[in-house]
């Protein structure tokens, strides 16, 4: 204590009370210049900040865009809507049976029938619907992007899915997969339609029937 006591008065009387006041004015103008030139990088790096976030959000918006582009294209093709037309008329009939044995049998007796042309239209069907899945179950829409496209095409989907889900069962029995592990025919098609049933019951809606036209 003696000796901090002795520096306290040894520079009390080698700076002199001006001294002190001039150098206290010193520390106090470099505090300040040493402030300015943090806040000044502190600004310069919250910029750059904004703007990598600007440039994230403007590819994420054009991410988006084209990928909508590509399902519009993959859902709204001509060739898909006519096939999906003839896939409801093929399978429509055996849906609307109110027996589930007579319901069973006529299905059957469909797929067991499929021509050459009703083959290509339900594989068009199905492949599309995989590529729209993927869109889907692969984020390459956004979350904000999906909250718009599933109300347009849930509806779509669930009728497809319907009409064609003992199909599916059908291929993947021959195709020997039988665990869920196992599983990859229709697959992305199938997650698809399980989102959009998800909306249906969160709707309280039943389940729509096949049209019988587009």
């Amino acid at each position: 204590m003696f000796q901090e006591l002795h520096q306290t008065c040894f520079w009390d009387v080698l700076l002199g009370p001006k001294s002190q006041t001039a150098a206290a004015w010193i520390y106090t103008l470099a505090t300040a210049v040493l402030l300015y030139f943090v806040i000044r990088q502190v600004k310069h790096a919250e910029n750059q900040i904004r703007h990598v976030e600007n440039q994230l959000s403007e590819m994420r918006a054009a991410r988006d865009l084209e990928s909508f582009e590509t399902f519009i294209r993959l859902w709204e093709d001509s060739e898909v809507r006519a096939a999906r037309q003839r896939v409801y008329s093929l399978f429509g009939p055996a849906l609307r049976k109110k027996d589930p044995l007579e319901k069973q049998v006529e299905f059957e007796r469909v797929i067991g029938g499929i021509t050459g042309q009703q083959h290509d239209a339900v594989n068009v069907v199905i492949n599309k619907s995989n590529l729209v899945g993927l869109l889907w179950t692969e984020g390459l829409l956004s979350a904000s992007m999906r909250k718009v496209v599933l109300p347009y095409i849930y509806k779509t989907v669930i009728q497809t899915w319907t009409c064609l889900e003992l199909y599916v069962q059908y291929i993947r029995r021959i195709r020997g997969e039988a665990s869920p592990a196992s599983i990859t025919f229709a697959a992305p098609f199938e997650r698809l339609w399980k989102e959009a049933d998800g909306l249906r019951l969160s709707r309280k809606e039943e389940i729509p029937p096949p049209p019988t036209a587009l």
